[in-house]
C-alpha cells in the first residue's frame, strides 16, 4: 500500500512515475492479497487498499501524462502559427 501511495503522490511529476510506481504497487498488492489468503493471515484489507490505490495512481498518471502531451502539442501549434510582425524600415 505504501508503494501505491508513493505512486499516487508522484503523479505531478509528468505522470510517468505514477504509472510505473502505481503499477508496481498494484502488483505487490495482488501478491500480498494472495499470500494472506494462502497463509490465513491478516492484512487482506491493506492488500486490497494497495491494489485500489495502485490502479488509481496508474489512472491519474495516465490523465496527467495526457494533459502534458495535449498542452505541449497546443503550445507547439500556437508558436508555429504565430503571425510575426514584419519589420518596417523608417
Amino acid at each position: 500500500m505504501v508503494v501505491s501511495i508513493v505512486g499516487l503522490l508522484s503523479a505531478l511529476c509528468y505522470g510517468v512515475p505514477a504509472i510505473a510506481i502505481g503499477l508496481v504497487g498494484a502488483i505487490l498488492g495482488h501478491v500480498g492479497y494472495r499470500q494472506t489468503k494462502e497463509r490465513a493471515e491478516s492484512g487482506g484489507g491493506m492488500a486490497i487498499a494497495g491494489i485500489a490505490v495502485g490502479w488509481i495512481a496508474v489512472l491519474v498518471g495516465l490523465i496527467v501524462l495526457a494533459f502534458y502531451i495535449y498542452f505541449f502539442v497546443w503550445f507547439r501549434n500556437t508558436v508555429n502559427n504565430y503571425q510575426y510582425p514584419t519589420p518596417t524600415i523608417s
